[in-house]
């Protein structure tokens, strides 16, 4: 016997595809929040470096 699915289960089948791909998308940006201000972190670090190695060669030479 086939089962048939009533239009009130394929309702409650796309509300529920919706929520996945809702809580997808809040996942995706809050990674991507995420990414970005460790990247901008990571830049600062990388130019502090940067101003710390040419202090360092300042006081060698």
């Amino acid at each position: 016997e086939v089962s048939r699915a009533s239009p009130n289960d394929a309702q409650l089948q796309m509300e529920s595809a919706n929520m996945v791909v809702d809580a997808a998308d809040e996942t995706v940006k809050s990674l991507t929040e995420k990414l970005s201000a460790a990247l901008l972190n990571a830049s600062a670090k990388e130019d502090l470096v940067k101003q710390h190695a040419r202090v360092a060669e300042e006081a060698v030479s």
